[in-house]
């Protein structure tokens, strides 16, 4: 593809559209306009569950030929954007886990006991991570987690605070701050859908939540801008 857009001499890009829900775009330094400080350690998981059905038939997604990999590319790859837009942290050292749990799925979802296909990706996805500037990182991506539809969710620690966003709940973000006292502090859960917040003052009245599809518009509206 990149071969291709580059003959063509047309834009190419990757739709990472969490990106552009208005969380992730309150500050992309840290989601809380540097509040939380030096960033301590990110843990991250991406959790579905729509293939842990061990009879869920083939489809192309267990297919490495045409999928080129499982939930590392499919979700990780998600969750990697949205760590380094937030944070602005970047890898420097990365050691990893894969795993196929089924091995073999029928070919017909309607015959569970027909021929059976073989699942060349990963089923979960693992990885800790060292980031440049000595932040830790811990990942999980996986298809297999019962009771997780779209369980993409992202807690970054930092000396002055902490964030935690969680899809399923994507217009709050939780916020931590470490400078109240201790008869104060605890987690802040803050409704980012007014309209001083990102993407706000006009597309949708305040307290009104956005859904999956709106971050789509977010990124068309900032690739192709109104008044361009």
């Amino acid at each position: 593809m990149l071969a291709a857009v580059e003959k063509a001499g047309v834009k190419h890009c990757c739709g990472y559209s969490y990106r552009f829900n208005p969380i992730f775009s309150l500050s992309p330094s840290d989601g809380t306009g540097g509040r939380i400080g030096r960033i301590y350690n990110v843990f991250v998981r991406y959790a579905q569950d729509w293939i842990a059905d061990p009879n869920f038939g083939m489809v192309w997604r267990f297919d490495k030929k045409i999928a080129g990999s499982g939930p590392l590319g499919d979700l990780s790859a998600h969750s990697i954007d949205a760590t380094r837009f937030v944070t602005g942290l970047k890898f420097k050292e990365v050691t990893g886990n894969l795993q196929t749990l089924i091995k073999e799925r029928p070919m017909d979802s309607k015959n569970p006991n027909g021929p059976k296909g073989k699942v060349t990706v990963d089923d979960v996805a693992q990885f800790l991570v060292n980031f440049e500037g000595g932040a830790t990182g811990t990942y999980e991506s996986t298809r297999l987690a019962t009771g997780r539809k779209n369980y993409n969710t992202l807690e970054v620690n930092g000396e002055k605070g902490s964030i935690f966003w969680n899809f399923e709940d994507q217009n709050w973000l939780m916020f931590y701050d470490n400078t109240q006292s201790p008869q104060e502090a605890g987690f802040k859960k803050i409704n980012v859908t007014h309209d001083v917040h990102p993407y706000g003052g006009g597309w949708w009245p305040q307290g009104h939540g956005i859904g999956y599809a709106d971050s789509f518009c977010h990124r068309s509206c900032r690739i192709y801008p109104f008044n361009s």
